[in-house]
């Protein structure tokens, strides 16, 4: 008998657990199903940060047991123009972070957003680090106060049952590259992007560093060329840090949300529900007492030099190098100067910290 009730148990959790999961689904469906000519007011858009992408890729057995540079690949699609903005930058220039995920937003607001927008939804993965954390829910905030936006609604999916139109893109993407078994330059992965659809071609945006070399990209068509000779290069803005001078070190209860709502009108404090269909909410204050509600724009970049990566991983690199044609190893060989330069900087300011 009690073996039964618990498996009656267990199927009703997985009903719920399912039935939860659909109504995400179906809510970021339905603003992608929704005409853009009506409720014009409203920007719908889904974002996450693509399976790492590495390079350089020999298709050598002694690869697999080797570490790669990872390439980034940060994708902003919106849900009523089936477009895409993907913000590319590699881990020696930029990490994964609230910086960079609100630096490319801060972009994408300022070049896609039209002035009769004034509702933002947003759908996104529970990622703490990426997605689901202070600093953003800090950023959102400020978007409100600031005026940018009347409301921002940002969902959140039930865990393993997440597919998003952004996923589609990324699947265009890998497509691409399952056509190529070697890849030793970033110009490459450019190329997958640009050439993964034939209509609304993703836009793409550099952070930190521009990773095309000119003379080494696929020139097919006007069109393409045209769009490759404006890519913008967006510097990150340190926000994490200033934030974090005037905010709470944690939001209780935060990381099993579903919904958080930000209101301009109603600015003391901020609703979020562990439901994305209940209307009961809790309130969460993101400042501390007697920091001002409205916060100056950034300008500070998080980044003075390229990012120290771990000798052993050079050192892997190097081994591979010896699989990519000499005409071919550029950027590892950039990357590997890069590197030794800033071991010596390192070494100098040791010496003069001992000196001292």
């Amino acid at each position: 008998m009690k073996d039964k009730d618990k498996v009656a148990s267990l199927k009703l959790e997985r009903e719920l657990h399912l039935r939860k999961a659909e109504v995400f689904l179906k809510k970021c469906s339905s603003s992608e199903k929704e005409d853009k000519n009506v409720n014009k007011n409203k920007l719908s858009i889904c974002f996450d940060i693509q399976k790492n992408l590495p390079l350089p890729v020999t298709n050598v057995t002694d690869e697999y047991y080797l570490r790669q540079l990872w390439l980034h690949n940060f994708g902003i699609h919106n849900l009523k123009e089936n477009s895409a903005t993907t913000y590319l930058f590699t881990e020696n220039y930029a990490h994964k972070g609230p910086n960079e995920v609100i630096t490319a937003l801060d972009d994408y607001f300022l070049h896609h957003k039209i002035p009769d927008q004034t509702h933002l939804e947003i759908f996104c993965y529970n990622c703490f680090s990426q997605n689901k954390n202070r600093f953003i829910f800090t950023y959102f905030y400020q978007l409100c106060a600031k005026g940018l936006f009347e409301t921002i609604s940002v969902n959140y999916p039930i865990r393993g049952h997440s597919m998003m139109p952004i996923d589609r893109d990324f699947a265009l993407i890998k497509r691409q590259k399952l056509k190529h078994k070697k890849i030793y330059e970033p110009d490459s992965y450019v190329n997958f992007v640009l050439n993964s659809r034939n209509a609304k071609k993703f836009e793409v945006v550099f952070l930190e560093k521009n990773l095309i070399e000119r003379g080494q990209i696929d020139r097919s068509g006007e069109e393409r060329e045209e769009q490759r000779g404006n890519e913008r290069v967006l510097k990150v803005k340190n926000y994490e840090t200033y934030y974090n001078d005037n905010i709470k070190q944690t939001i209780p209860g935060i990381s099993g949300c579903r919904r958080v709502l930000f209101k301009r009108r109603e600015m003391q404090s901020q609703p979020f529900s562990d439901s994305m269909t209940g209307d009961i909410f809790k309130d969460f204050s993101l400042y501390r007492v007697g920091i001002s509600r409205y916060l100056r724009d950034v300008s500070v970049d998080c980044y003075q030099n390229a990012i120290k990566i771990k000798e052993a991983q050079i050192n892997d690199i190097k081994k591979l190098i010896r699989f990519v044609p000499q005409e071919k190893r550029k950027f590892c060989e950039t990357l590997i100067m890069e590197q030794a330069k800033l071991n010596e900087s390192q070494i100098v300011e040791e010496l003069d910290d001992e000196i001292e």
